[in-house]
């Protein structure tokens, strides 16, 4: 896929998404769009027409849903790239914790993030040095809300 400075990138998904991803691959309705149009570049996300997406597109749908999000929530000021930010946060915590070093990690973060510089890549570390206690604790939190089956305690 065509990314920034044309390199190559390793994407992460959880196996239950590609598993939807799958079935919508090869779903009768994406099959049927995919017969009345041109998708010379085998793109996964065709529209009715049978062609490719235009990145122009999904970037306004996801601007749509951040006006959204926005209106009801005012202190929301976040753009679709500050993703990128927070996978790299909590994926460098999860590699710190599975290698037991956090150079290690953040190695290995370098070469996923595709960082030229590991200048861009101590920052997260930075981060995660100064809030690992928060981000444990964060952890904890979500593993008791999830043990009673929601924020509101419920079952």
């Amino acid at each position: 896929m065509k990314t920034k400075f044309s390199k190559q990138r390793h994407v992460e998904f959880p196996a239950s998404l590609m598993f939807k991803l799958y079935q919508y691959l090869c779903s009768p309705s994406r099959q049927k769009y995919t017969a009345k149009g041109q998708n010379d570049e085998r793109k996964l996300f065709i529209s009715r027409q049978g062609k490719p997406f235009n990145s122009n597109t999904i970037e306004k749908s996801f601007s749509d849903i951040r006006k959204v999000i926005s209106g009801r929530y005012r202190d929301f000021n976040y753009a679709i790239h500050d993703l990128r930010s927070t996978y790299a946060t909590y994926t460098l915590h999860k590699l710190w914790e599975e290698k037991g070093s956090l150079r290690a990690a953040a190695s290995i973060l370098q070469e996923l993030m595709g960082h030229n510089s590991f200048t861009s890549t101590f920052k997260y570390v930075e981060f995660i040095e100064s809030n690992s206690l928060m981000l444990e604790h964060a952890d904890h939190m979500s593993d008791i809300f999830q043990l009673f089956g929601g924020s509101n305690g419920e079952k």
